[in-house]
């Protein structure tokens, strides 16, 4: 026990003698406030895209309002059951393609 505490403080003594104290602190504190930068930035361009869709869609409907007509994509609930009622129907729709039989094309 006590030769690994002793060889555990001469590896701390080396590594205090032996480090660019001035570097390592330079190095932190710059990626710190480029980090601090970075996220700060991006919280800011989340927020005007925010902006920028709402704006956009109230324009959207001021000039719709103000021409008269209705929204160009009306927002209708549907059900998930009646989506997926359409969904199976449409594969009963699809028509055969001429020349081909219930077991295949004709050769």
């Amino acid at each position: 026990m006590r030769v690994r505490l002793d060889r555990f403080a001469q590896r701390v003594e080396f590594v205090i003698g032996h480090v660019d104290w001035g570097a390592l602190t330079k190095h932190v504190v710059r990626t710190s406030i480029e980090r601090v930068l970075h996220d700060s930035v991006h919280a800011t361009l989340v927020v005007v895209r925010f902006i920028e869709r709402t704006l956009t869609r109230t324009v959207r409907g001021l000039r719709e309002r103000r021409a008269g007509r209705l929204p160009a994509h009306p927002r209708q609930k549907v059900s998930l059951r009646e989506t997926l009622r359409k969904f199976r129907t449409s594969f009963k729709r699809v028509p055969k393609r001429a020349g081909s039989t219930e077991d295949g094309p004709v050769e």
